[in-house]
This record gives C-alpha cells, structure tokens and sequence, in this order.
C-alpha cells in the first residue's frame, strides 16, 4: 500500500499553523514560558501552551457559543489547515482517524469540585475523548451523523443445555444463546453455576471465547453494526459506532446525531435504564431512533 501525505496542519506553542511553526523551529525560538491561557492553580509551572484563547479560537474558526473543549478547537483548527493544503473538499467517502489526547478534559478540571460533590455538570459529557473526534468531523464537514449503538454483550450456551450444576445460560444479562441467535463470538467455555466473576477476562459462569469477535461472519456480535455502517456509507451518510454500556455512561452530545440506530437481538431487556434516559432525552429533543429488537415490549 502506498500512502501520500497531501496536507498538514499544526497548532502548537511557538505556531498558529504549519508556516509560523516551521519559522519558530528554524530559529529557534521557544514556546516555553509561564501560563497565560490555562486555568491550573500551579501558575507557577512553566508550559508550552497554544498562544491563543478560547474565545479567539472561536472567532478565527467561525464557530457559535456550542460548549466545546480546547481539544476539539485545536484539531478544529489543524484539520482545516490539513485539508487546505491537500485541496480537499470533505465528503463521506473519507475516512477521519483522531488521536484525541485528552478529550475535554480541561472543562472537566474547571467543574472537578461541583462533580465530586454530586452536582451534575453539563460539561462532564463532553469529557470522553471520542466526543472530540465527533465534534471535529462535524464541523468539517458541517453535516450530521448517525450513531450505531452495538447492544449485544455476549454469548452463552444454548438454552437446552442445564442442570443442577452445569448450565449454558445466566439468567437476568443481556446475553444470547450460543448458535441460536445472531450474537455469535465464540464457543462458551466455563458452564458450572458455581463459577464467579473475577475479572472481564474471566467472568465466571457463561464466560465465552472471543476469538470469533473479529470475523465478519453470520451470527458474530459485531457483525450488525458493520452491515448498518456498510449500508449507510453506500447512501453517503457518515456514522460512528459505539457499545451501548459506553452511550449509558458518557452521553454524547445528543444533538450531534440525527439517527440513533440502536442494534439488539433476543435480549429480553434491550435496553439499560441508563440507555433509557439517555435515549428518552435524545427523543425529546427531536431525535430520530431505529431500534432493531426481538423483544419490543422489553
């Protein structure tokens, strides 16, 4: 495979862009020095720091009053610089890789004290580090994006399969039967009842292989979220994917999907109370949902 570099873009603390970047390094001067645009009690502490505040990251990027953090204005701004140079226009058949650092970590730091007292923030979504990729692509490309929630979590043994001590199936998860459904990830390994969780890697009673989780083959967990993907790039509409244990606890920005595609199987609770809210917010704010399911009344 032969990969071209066509553009670039630099954001850092001696350069706005890739021009005043290379003219700091060729003379060498230093971005080092004390804190003027972080917020940190150790103002003490010499930083290198990008020259340039929030609010005129804003200005010069054309953004509204959206909450969003340092991160995302940085990559905002390094990827329109990238696509500039490469003279390209964004579209659907173009693929965004983000290496987001530390996501929004910098407003969750200013809300630390009220989120540790229980005080619920409206910045504390915005602290996951995908919210930052999302945010980036978005605002290349200025158009909205539908979110595929994979809800499965894993197989286990078939349902004919139990006694007093050995059985295929825990009663109460969100699990499907091994060979039964289309949840398929590898052949369950420990049956006995008895066996308790120790860790994800071994998690007892109904603990499964997972050397089929990689394979795009009928029946594999993942399989549904890459055949919804596959079908909404043919349509040219972007998307990003995501677990359903993930939505529940993060929540994303709502109004950055204008589909939430929310994949189950034969679970017989498809959907967590944490998911419920979270979605029953996003719906009332005028979202669209497709939910796939064997168990609707759940």
């Amino acid at each position: 495979m032969r990969i071209a570099i066509t553009g670039i873009g630099a954001v850092s603390a001696i350069g706005m862009n890739c021009t005043q970047t290379l003219d700091a390094l060729l003379n060498e001067r230093s971005g080092l020095g004390v804190m003027h645009q972080l917020r940190s009690a150790h103002t003490e502490l010499v930083v290198g720091e990008v020259p340039c505040s929030d609010e005129q990251l804003r200005e010069q990027l054309h953004l509204g009053a959206e909450p969003m953090p340092r991160t995302s204005l940085l990559g905002i701004a390094a990827a329109r610089e990238a696509l500039e140079m490469a003279k390209l226009q964004p579209s659907n058949s173009m693929a965004f890789i983000s290496g987001t650092t530390v996501g929004g970590m910098d407003l969750t730091e200013q809300h630390w004290s009220d989120y540790a007292e229980g005080k619920a923030a409206e910045s504390i979504r915005l602290h996951e580090a995908g919210e930052s990729t999302i945010a980036i692509a978005r605002h290349l490309t200025n158009a909205q994006m539908v979110n595929i929630i994979d809800a499965f979590n894993d197989t286990y043994g078939p349902e004919w399969f139990a006694d007093s001590t050995y059985a295929g199936i825990v009663p109460g998860t969100y699990a499907c039967e091994d060979h039964f459904t289309c949840a398929y990830i590898g052949a369950q390994w420990d049956y006995r009842r008895a066996s308790q969780w120790i860790n994800d890697d071994n998690c007892g009673w109904g603990a499964c292989y997972r050397d089929h989780a990689g394979q795009l083959t009928m029946g594999n967990t993942r399989d549904w979220s890459v055949q919804h993907g596959r079908i909404l790039r043919q349509m040219g509409i972007s998307y990003v994917s995501c677990t359903a244990g993930m939505m529940g606890e993060v929540r994303i920005q709502n109004s950055a999907f204008s589909l939430v595609d929310y994949v189950c199987g034969r679970q017989r609770e498809p959907l967590t109370d944490a998911n419920r809210q979270w979605l029953g917010e996003y719906l009332a704010q005028g979202g669209k949902l497709l939910l796939s399911t064997d168990h609707f009344s759940a």
